[in-house]
């Protein structure tokens, strides 16, 4: 065997050297690369820019539309972090299921969605807020369950909805805890009082230990909370189990049978909720690394919505409304108080739009009810089913207005219900009255003498035609029986006549006429003038 240098055994002692500082260097890298990973991803998760988004009162269309344009407002200006600071009671059910379906949307776009409880986030409010990826609770003042729908009873109370809808909240609530991994008995039992919830976890005994690993095999695939070292079952859940499992287990009673769940800042904490407690929105800034904050005020519209959805002022744009369509009714033609009417309703159906309680389906109801009453007035004598239909069309879609619904299925809606028919029929009793008042005084009242047509119903409508002069007709500006008059267009039954350089519309009383003929006034009521052929021999033309 032949003998290595002392030269050769230098360069193998370097080459070794170097060789182990590679390898040293790789086991290294090897051994931090995961600790790089997550400071590079906490890091990345520090300087962020947030919009933040307040979910105050109660939870309503006018929410629903508020949250989606801040939601949009966000996307524009690419802030890809929104955090939404709750303060709400709850409220409306389907606008509730909007809002958690519009935030889910927001996280598939990769939009990191964070919720603050700020004070309370109850009923709706915590539907919302466990939709969110993130929930932080402020110490001592914040509260979030609760969830079990309510409708009003008999005695002027509230009672549980029952099975049909708590069944339908606890499959949505469901949905949201497999989304962020929270444990879903612990989120239904926010919903059904009935439901006891029990935390359990391995004894420490060596027993147990022992059969820890056959307990997890055996049961797995029949209670899922054995995956992990702490689990939550329900009371009936657990009572399945025999007895000789049951004791390698400690219990704690976590929701009595009976109670909801609402939990505190601190219980959110333990039961593995909430992310973390913290002081306040500055504490929840400095912990997540919130390096600025957007937020939009509430628009003009927004608040001139709301002002113009309020009771009170929802009645009043109701009560001008039908007196102004009492008064159109009352005087010839279509004037100023039919322009009042469309104003008043437009507005209101306009701000109810905006604030997510009218659809397009209200508006077209509406239209429809306008144009069957311009029908029964201007078109078909007498006053029969196309008004009537006009009238309860128009009553209908200013009713439908008032609410997001046609019928009541959860507590918020009777409330809603019971508010906007309220409204509704008091605005309906105050306008009646009003017009009974106005019926009796409007006559005498010198510029509604000049809109309104004379009253003076013939004796004998045969009698000798009145005749005027051109001059005084124009001069007077106004119908009066016994007027003779010429045909501008076919009376079938109505149609337009010419007095005097001035044409009126008029109702055929008897015998259609056609352009051309000669007809005398035989009768006036209101703003409808009603006219009949006439023979040669009955009156002058005045026309």
């Amino acid at each position: 065997m032949k003998a290595i240098s002392s030269g050769n055994l230098k360069v193998l002692a370097v080459i070794s050297v170097l060789g182990a500082v590679m390898l040293t260097s790789i086991a290294a890298a090897d051994s931090t690369s995961e600790p790089l990973d997550a400071g590079a991803e906490a890091k990345a998760r520090r300087n962020i820019d947030v919009y933040v988004i307040e979910v105050e009162d109660e939870v309503n269309p006018l929410m629903f539309n508020y949250i989606e344009r801040r939601i949009e407002l966000a996307k524009e200006k690419k802030l890809e972090t929104i955090v939404f600071r709750f303060d709400t009671p709850g409220g409306a059910v389907d606008s509730m299921e909007e809002i958690v379906r519009l935030i889910r949307k927001t996280q598939e776009e990769g939009i990191r969605t964070i919720a603050f409880v700020d004070h309370w986030a109850l009923s709706a409010g915590a539907f919302i807020a466990l939709s969110c990826g993130e929930v932080y609770m402020r110490a001592e003042t914040s509260v979030i369950g609760d969830c079990m729908p309510i409708l009003p009873d008999a005695a002027g109370g509230f009672s549980a909805a029952g099975e049909k809808i708590e069944s339908a909240l606890r499959a949505m609530i469901r949905s949201i805890a497999d989304q962020h991994g929270y444990p879903k008995v612990l989120l239904e039992s926010m919903v059904t009082p009935g439901i006891e919830v029990l935390r359990v976890e391995f004894n420490d005994d060596p027993e147990t230990q022992e059969f820890r690993d056959a307990l997890k095999v055996r049961s797995k695939n029949a209670i899922e909370w054995f995956e992990g070292e702490v689990g939550y079952v329900s009371g009936a859940e657990f009572a399945k189990l025999s007895e000789d499992l049951r004791r390698h287990f400690s219990i704690e009673t976590v929701v009595e049978e009976g109670k909801l769940l609402t939990m505190t800042a601190k219980d959110a904490l333990r039961l593995g909720i909430s992310v973390a407690t913290v002081d306040g929105f500055d504490d929840l800034k400095e912990r997540l690394g919130i390096a600025g904050v957007t937020s939009e005020s509430t628009s003009w519209s927004e608040t001139l919505a709301y002002f113009l959805t309020l009771p009170l002022v929802s009645m009043m744009l109701l009560v001008c409304g039908f007196i102004a369509m009492y008064v159109e009714i009352k005087t010839p033609g279509v004037g100023m108080p039919l322009v009042i009417a469309i104003v008043c309703f437009g507005i209101l159906l306009a701000s109810r739009q905006v604030a997510g309680l009218a659809d397009h389906v209200e508006i077209l109801i509406l239209l429809a009810g306008i144009v069957l009453l311009l029908i029964e007035i201007f078109v078909i004598p007498g006053f029969g089913i196309t008004g009537i239909s006009g009238i309860l069309c128009i009553l209908v879609a200013l009713f439908l207005s008032g609410q997001s619904f046609i019928i009541p299925k959860y507590g918020y809606e009777w409330n809603v219900l019971e508010g906007n028919l309220l409204t509704f029929v008091g605005s309906v009793f105050g306008s009646l009255i009003l017009m009974a008042v106005l019926a009796h005084y409007l006559p005498s009242v010198p510029f509604f003498q000049r809109l309104s047509l004379a009253d003076q119903p013939v004796k004998d409508t045969d009698a000798v035609v009145k005749s005027v002069a051109p001059d005084e007709v124009e001069s007077q500006r106004a119908i009066i029986v016994g007027h003779t008059c010429r045909c501008v267009t076919d009376l079938r039954p109505s149609g337009k006549v010419q007095l005097g350089g001035e044409r009126f519309d008029v109702v055929a009383d008897g015998d259609w006429a056609y352009a051309g003929d000669e007809v005398v006034v035989t009768k006036v009521e209101g703003n409808r003038v009603y006219v009949r052929l006439c023979s040669k021999k009955e009156g002058t033309e005045t026309n």
